[in-house]
């Protein structure tokens, strides 16, 4: 602290306390009228007051009743004061701060020792969170919430735990926007009964336990994940609850894909998911049955492996459960509402004229609030704390919906990525990471900026249609509470490392050479597909052609996928399918821009091979794809740069101009950004039997036909589900 006189030794200050000098803390600013109280009473300063004493300068001398000091605390009460303000001397707040110091420098290494310990071994318990706060010039620990639920698990006796939750799935209405506000609490806004702030928009949304995002989930690798959904959406609309990023191995029928592995959860009814967490990393899940996941029904599920067996453990301080940071794209309306008015044949509604929002853990800032005096507010933007000299590791998701990959940055600070799609890669220091839809990256974060707030950005990708950008803040929890404004959003990142952008391509994994399978040095099916585009004309009535009115539908291999009418996983025999492999003649009949074919497509895969896929997009806009059931590595990726058939790859691959890596180089991921008028070459061993989806992550395009069901293995080498799963189908008339 400042101070007007230097106290240099206790001779010095007892002479002056004698004297009747009161020495309080200096603050720089404060009128003179404070000195000049405390001389009336005839008592002389040595320091200005604190802050504490700024409201006595609207009380005249007459209604102080009386000032001490005792023990280095001064004490000053009036007749009309609402309460005695006290304060410390100087030298005693100096003290106490350095106290305060020592002991938040404590608190951070328990922190920070328990959080390492508690990886290192996966233990997983409750774990007090707060932070040191200096109220009333007095150190103290505030615990903010006991939410961190961590499962106990016993490593030690070799039991995995059992993670157990109830999802409560409904429709709840967004905030009014004009409406007066109350304090938001979490995305809940205390106003309203569960209204939720999001971007300030009202509209419906589907929430899980009444928040978006829904319950993160984070567990131990082999801990036991038993969620039970309780479908209470009030449209009576049937749904399931995909656990993406989980390899399902022996649970085909948990992956929740509706009428693919199980059937949808009907209205008022519940169904109990349970499996083997795996692989470990950064996973998500959301709702797999038309929009819903577009309308809020997503969350973060967070696999934990042994400290000893993550090679980038040591990198960092803390992986904290707020350091998740889930992504999703926002419309004014509901998203099935939005598709139907884009695609209408009677009127075209310009998309891009609605409000779109970036949600950061469920917030935004669209539409503003007002209250009673007309004044404006926003919902806040949701703010990430770390403390000066600490590394954090950051779990981002993106739970995207439409053509919209992010590029994601933060102000004066480089990131660190060490996993893709949960897989550990080398460590590489970047100015920024662009995310696509489904995609998942671990960055860390080292917090050695100065302490103040930063904007992390999250710039639309011109490769694709996001029309919107989204700001989230980066808060030192010492420093400025008051940050620049973050708009507008930066579209090219600061220069920071000598990597401008993370490349898929160009990381290297991160797995010992004993762990490498060499069985993928040589390829045993190799397979070309693509993902294409059909829009189907409208007629009117008198068969004439509507002018430009068309229908959208997107496929893979100019066919556009059709659900069969009972699960496949339960009634292989019964549903009609169509394979590229086999009904070449059906497939080359549909040109996939003018004649519109559907059929239940499947791709046949022999179990324990090893499969290439090359996947061509004839699209002008980057596509994100998933692979139920398993991951890849990412062994190509290119653009030819205009439209091209799949005759035209092969030939460009036969003649070795397509861009390939070495599979011991190679990413391992579940979800690839496929370039526009380019490719995706991914090899696998296919060694987990199942009836697995393939698909757009883009959820209109699923909706539309983008997808195909890979079936590994014959139908007697695929696991069948539990005599008790729930079964569905077509009614039939009995003979």
């Amino acid at each position: 602290m400042k101070e007007n006189k230097k106290v240099t030794s206790k001779k010095k200050e007892n002479t002056m306390e004698s004297k009747g000098f009161v020495v309080v803390p200096y603050v720089a600013g404060l009128s003179e009228r404070v000195s000049k109280v405390f001389k009336e009473f005839g008592i002389n300063t040595a320091m200005k007051p604190h802050t504490s004493l700024r409201q006595l300068l609207v009380h005249p001398k007459d209604q102080i009743d009386k000032l001490k000091v005792a023990n280095c605390v001064y004490e000053i009460s009036c007749s009309n004061c609402d309460h005695t303000y006290i304060g410390e001397t100087g030298r005693c707040f100096g003290t106490r701060l350095n106290e305060h110091r020592k002991e938040t420098e404590k608190i951070t290494q328990q922190r920070k020792n328990f959080t390492r310990q508690s990886h290192r071994e996966c233990i997983n318990t409750v774990m007090r969170v707060g932070r040191f706060q200096l109220i009333n010039n007095e150190a103290k620990f505030t615990e903010d919430v006991q939410v961190y639920k961590y499962i106990v698990s016993s490593r030690s006796a070799g039991r995995p735990a059992a993670y157990v939750d109830h999802f409560n799935i409904r429709r709840t209405p967004g905030m009014p926007p004009a409406q007066t506000p109350y304090p938001i609490i979490g995305n809940v806004a205390s106003s309203f009964d569960r209204c939720l702030a999001l971007d300030g928009v009202s509209r419906p949304s589907v929430t899980t336990n009444y928040t978006i995002p829904g319950p993160t989930i984070e567990v131990c690798e082999g801990d036991t994940v038993q969620v039970k959904l309780l479908n209470n959406l009030q449209d009576r609309g049937a749904m399931t609850i995909h656990w993406y990023g989980m390899h399902q191995e022996g649970t085909n029928w948990m992956d929740g894909v509706s009428m693919i592995t199980q059937c949808p959860v009907a209205s008022s009814s519940s169904f109990v998911y349970e499996f083997t967490a795996s692989p470990a990393g950064t996973h998500w899940y959301h709702g797999h049955s038309g929009y819903m996941r577009n309308d809020g029904m997503y969350g973060a599920l967070i696999v934990k492996k042994n400290m000893q067996y993550e090679y980038n453990s040591h990198l960092y301080d803390f992986d904290l459960p707020e350091h998740v940071m889930m992504i999703a794209d926002w419309k004014e309306r509901p998203t099935l509402s939005t598709y139907l008015m884009t695609d209408s044949p009677t009127i075209y509604v310009d998309s891009e004229a609605q409000k779109f929002s970036i949600l950061i853990n469920g917030r935004a800032q669209e539409e503003p609030f007002y209250n009673d005096h007309g004044d404006v507010f926003y919902t806040p933007l949701s703010t990430f704390e770390v403390e000066v000299g600490m590394t954090y590791r950051f779990r981002m998701i993106s739970a995207a919906f439409a053509l919209c990959n992010l590029v994601v940055s933060i102000q004066s600070h480089p990131l660190t990525v060490v996993a893709v799609d949960g897989s550990e890669v080398v460590p590489e220091e970047v100015d920024s990471i662009l995310i696509a839809p489904g995609e998942r990256y671990d960055f860390l974060l080292k917090a050695t900026a100065k302490p103040a707030l930063y904007c992390i950005y999250y710039a639309g990708s011109k490769e694709t249609e996001c029309v919107d950008d989204g700001v989230a803040i980066l808060k030192y929890t010492t420093g400025a509470n008051v940050g620049p404004s973050c708009y507008p959003v930066s579209k090219t990142p600061e220069t920071l490392t000598n990597t401008p952008q993370f490349s898929v391509l160009d990381a290297l994994p991160l797995v010992l050479e004993r762990n490498f399978d060499k069985d993928l040095y040589t390829i045993d099916v190799k397979y070309y597909i693509t993902l294409s585009y059909c829009a189907e004309r409208i007629y009117a009535p008198d068969g004439r052609l509507a002018d430009g009115n068309v229908l959208s539908y997107f496929e893979v291999d100019n066919v556009a996928f059709l659900y069969p009418d009972t699960p496949i996983l339960f009634n292989r025999e019964t549903v009609e399918t169509c394979e590229p492999t086999t009904d070449d003649e059906l497939y080359q009949s549909c040109d996939g821009i003018t004649v519109l074919c559907r059929c239940t497509s499947i791709l046949k895969i022999p179990l324990g091979k090893v499969v290439e896929l090359v996947i061509a997009n004839q699209n002008s806009d980057d596509y994100s794809v998933h692979m139920h059931g398993a991951s890849a590595r990412v062994v190509g990726m290119g653009r030819i740069g205009s439209l091209f058939t799949k005759d035209e790859l092969k030939e460009l691959d036969e003649q070795g101009l397509l861009t390939r890596i070495s599979p011991d180089e190679a990413v391992i991921k579940d979800t690839v950004n496929v370039p526009a008028y380019g490719y995706v070459i991914l090899r696998w061993k296919a060694d987990n039997p199942g009836y697995w989806l393939f698909n757009a992550v883009t959820n209109s395009h699923l909706e539309t036909g983008q997808a195909m069901i890979f079936q590994v293995g014959e139908m007697d080498e695929i696991p069948q589900p539990p005599g008790d799963m729930p079964t569905c189908g077509p009614w039939k008339m009995a003979n």
